[in-house]
């Protein structure tokens, strides 16, 4: 999840209008379903009180995206006259949801969304490599040609004394280049914080580019099959791949180590709404887990903007200073806080069997209270 542009959204003043769309282009008549459904959200977007600029901003925004591939889901926030954030989800919603309020809609993509891991991809052969660096907030922070020495590389037939120096200079030259390759693609995964590390190319230089890097690409690294001619979105659909199943496998870790903790006695983790917003409120939330069910949405919680804290009763956030108090629905609420305190967000059923969870929520927690 691309928390920084998340918390860049929650630094604009609202009310926020959200809204949530099936944004599927998969039939014939596909950009007329999409109008309908958007007139018909934009109704609701206004009878919940969203003011006109900020409705003309989303038309703007819905008006002129690109149309999405295969059964995909829509979410857009809005304040103040300005789309902030505009994001296609892995699936449409069961239903359209329309909401204004004093904090944006963010549980979709808690949901939806498999998360941003920042990463550094690789196509490599003798005399170089293609480089990309991602950090966690998703901003590419460089794409580049990493080239060596290109002559010789390429070993000769023959034999005699002039034939194996020929040969050993190609192997010194390749050598020498996957050298270099690898340590930009350790420079780059200090620099971004990388995660993954994905080298595809030739298969003998990727085994000479693992042999180079220190051990702390080694442990995060993956070797897909292919080479560095083959079309760049055929690699990049093969990151994208590689890095929404570490993102799964990362979340999976989280609400295991959860799970855990839960059963722990005096465990580092609690559920429920009053303890997870006495969490949020102390600043000691590592990780919000949300259920799957519909508690949140049926619970209504206090909130304010000066600090964006959250808590079941308003004299809890009088006691930590808090001004201009609101009401707001809990499964906006929450995910909001988390994110200003630094927590991650998580789906309690990632994979495998969900955590059954008191009012629908937990927090994993930094330190026990």
């Amino acid at each position: 999840m691309n928390t920084g542009e998340l918390r860049r959204v929650l630094a604009h003043q609202g009310p926020f209008a959200t809204v949530h769309l099936d944004g599927s282009h998969d039939t014939a008549n596909a950009a007329r379903e999409q109008e309908l459904r958007w007139r018909a959200a934009r109704g609701e977007l206004a009878e919940k009180g969203a003011d006109e600029q900020t409705l003309a901003a989303l038309d703007e925004a819905v008006r002129n995206a690109p149309p999405g591939e295969g059964r995909v889901g829509r979410l857009l926030i809005a304040a103040g006259g300005e789309v902030l954030l505009d994001r296609t989800l892995a699936g449409p919603p069961p239903a359209p949801v329309t909401r204004v309020g004093l904090c944006p809609y963010l549980l979709p993509l808690v949901e939806l969304d498999t998360g941003q891991v920042p990463h550094v991809a690789a196509r490599v052969d003798k005399t170089g490599a293609d480089v990309r660096a991602v950090d966690a907030d998703g901003v590419v922070r460089t794409d580049h040609s990493t080239e060596g020495d290109d002559h010789p590389v390429h070993k000769v037939r023959g034999g005699g004394w002039s034939h194996l120096r020929i040969q050993h200079n190609v192997e010194e030259t390749v050598h020498r280049n996957v050298r270099r390759v690898a340590e930009e693609l350790a420079r780059l995964v200090d620099e971004v914080g990388a995660r993954l590390l994905v080298v595809a190319g030739e298969s003998a230089v990727v085994a000479e580019v693992a042999e180079e890097l220190p051990p702390r690409c080694r442990e995060i690294l993956a070797a897909p099959s292919g080479r560095r001619e083959n079309e760049g979105a055929d690699f990049d659909r093969i990151v994208a791949s590689l890095a929404a199943e570490r993102s799964r496998a990362e979340q999976d870790e989280v609400v295991e180590q959860f799970r855990a903790a839960l059963a722990a006695d005096r465990g580092l983790a609690v559920q429920g709404l009053a303890e997870t917003t006495a969490a949020l409120r102390e600043g000691n939330a590592a990780a919000v887990v949300f259920g799957a069910d519909q508690a949140l949405h049926d619970t209504v919680v206090w909130t304010s903007a000066e600090p964006r804290t959250v808590a079941l009763k308003e004299d809890e956030l009088r006691a930590v200073g808090a001004r201009q108090v609101g009401r707001a629905q809990a499964d906006e609420a929450l995910p909001a806080a988390a994110l200003l305190v630094g927590a991650d967000l998580v789906s309690a059923d990632v994979r495998g069997e969900p955590v059954p969870l008191r009012d629908g929520v937990g927090a994993l927690l930094r330190h026990r209270p």
